[in-house]
């Protein structure tokens, strides 16, 4: 098993090896973090490198807490080593610079010894039934998903509105709801597992209300494919109204913050709250 770890910015260094890497299979766990700035703390951009997920085609996790950073990070080198390929798991500043107490569990008694096979050469060719098997795995890994634990649902059955939240946005909008008071009526569906996409999961949720808000750092990547999913299977579940990052909602540069959540809600709900007293 290996893992590396880089910023958004050694992902586009890495990405010509990388999409090589994935036609040619993996032996053993292979976990990528990405662990991305967005707002520009400390770096030259704010990118989004989860596109690179589906430029190389390979699964993509996204931790909303500490805890889940080290379980979902285990998780992937098992996901990696059942599909034969690498994972990406991404992080974003605020989670990569958390201090927080973790259970660890059990740690595995390895005995491995390290060795060079070199009876299976690492190449692409023949290049489109690399391909067509490169696809397979992600497949494979979409099945996984649609049951992971680290895609939740909370909230009631039949919301007044959905919130579809990744990666550390999450706790944003779970202080958000509880601050205003609205538990009873908005629903939130937290994916960790966010390419491929657990379809049916989602069809599921977004039968069950008639507004949507997506909560996600840096690009609107869930909310496209999310938007795209509805327009497929509307005859399934009806039609939606969405919110977000590409209906002018939420701001498309910068870090969410529980304070834009909360005023998009506050509006929607007609929930008075002042940001001084969020602030305290």
């Amino acid at each position: 098993r290996a893992i590396v770890s880089m910023k958004q910015n050694g992902l586009n260094v890495v990405s010509d090896f990388l999409t090589n890497l994935t036609l040619s299979g993996t032996k053993g766990g292979l976990v990528l973090v990405s662990c991305e700035d967005p707002g520009g703390i400390s770096s030259t951009n704010e990118e989004d490198g989860r596109y690179y997920a589906q430029l190389a085609d390979i699964p993509l996790l996204e931790p909303s807490t500490a805890q889940e950073a080290l379980e979902m990070t285990r998780w992937a080198f098992e996901l990696s080593e059942t599909i034969g390929n690498v994972v990406l798991v991404r992080s974003v500043s605020r989670l990569s610079h958390t201090r927080s107490d973790v259970i660890l569990g059990d740690l595995p008694e390895l005995k491995a010894t390290p060795f060079f096979d070199t009876s299976r050469p690492f190449h692409t060719f023949p290049v489109v039934q690399k391909h067509m098997v490169r696809h397979q795995k992600l497949e494979k890994a979409k099945e996984i998903f649609e049951t992971s634990p680290f895609n939740s649902y909370l909230g009631p059955e039949q919301p007044e509105l959905l919130v579809i939240v990744s990666g550390c946005a999450w706790n944003y909008v779970v202080e958000a709801i509880s601050l205003l008071k609205l538990d009873n009526r908005v629903g939130i569906l937290k994916l960790g597992t966010t390419w491929p996409l657990p379809k049916e999961l989602i069809k599921s949720r977004l039968a069950s209300t008639t507004k949507v808000l997506f909560v996600e750092d840096v690009d609107p990547i869930v909310e496209t494919y999310v938007k795209a999913l509805a327009s497929e299977t509307a005859s399934e579940i009806g039609t939606k109204v969405f919110y977000g990052k590409g209906t002018g909602e939420l701001p498309i540069c910068g870090e969410v913050s529980p304070a834009m959540i909360m005023a998009f809600l506050g509006k929607e709900f007609g929930v008075d709250w002042q940001d001084t007293d969020f602030r305290e």
